[in-house]
């Protein structure tokens, strides 16, 4: 218990900056993507892979590819899409060989090569994707008016139930690093939290919000 409890104390900035932000992120997400079948690829990017080697716009073409923003140090939001992003493709890459989920950092100051690359020898249905803070900012903004901001640790009591929730239903994952032990600076990204379904075409089809069941991005591929 002490243990949790020091967790949940470091942890809880975590859900609150998600918890306070999330409303304004996916209203802006859901504003900018209304428009059914407008184009997600924004025009040009570059970004880097774990393998250090450099993709554009052409990783998407002709292919499904759900998209999400976020950073492996995420202590939140983040390790439950992962698991959910897995279990998708676990059920659906063998019947969906053009099916594919990029993951995009949007902290590129401690999402080097290097550490993602460790991260996606844990998670590797899953695509990650780094570059410059220049280079994120470009895709992330035009091709998919996310938001995203860098914010300190604070505590926000009024989290604590919900925080306690999250994690006694993944704490058992071993794949996520339930690490409370942060250096003082350690900060946090509130950031948007929906994942974003992209067509063969290069058109906008969907969006998920967080925690939505694996179920339901299943029933929405096995469609298209």
């Amino acid at each position: 218990m002490k243990i949790f409890n020091t967790f949940l104390t470091l942890m809880l900035c975590s859900f609150a900056l998600t918890f306070t932000g999330a409303t304004h992120a996916n209203e802006k997400g859901k504003m900018s993507m209304s428009g059914g079948g407008s184009s997600m690829t924004g025009g040009d990017f570059t970004l880097v892979n774990a393998k250090g080697e450099t993709v554009d716009q052409n990783i998407m073409k002709d292919r499904l590819t759900l998209i999400y923003f976020g950073y492996t140090s995420c202590l939140m939001q983040c390790p439950p899409t992962w698991i959910t992003l897995d279990a998708v493709m676990n059920e659906l890459g063998p019947k969906n060989k053009d099916l594919q989920v990029l993951f995009v950092s949007i902290d590129p100051a401690r999402d080097t090569v290097a550490n993602i690359a460790e991260w996606q020898k844990t998670w590797p249905n899953l695509t990650i994707l780094t570059g410059s803070a220049e280079q994120i900012e470009y895709m992330a903004h035009n091709a998919f008016h996310i938001f995203y901001a860098r914010k300190p640790m604070h505590a926000m009591p009024f989290a604590k139930e919900e925080m306690m929730r999250i994690f006694k239903q993944f704490e058992n994952d071993k794949r996520v690093k339930w690490d409370a032990s942060k250096p003082e600076n350690f900060y946090m990204m509130d950031h948007t939290t929906q994942v974003f379904l992209k067509g063969r075409d290069g058109k906008y089809i969907t969006h998920f919000e967080k925690e939505e069941p694996a179920q339901v991005y299943i029933d929405i591929i096995n469609k298209l």
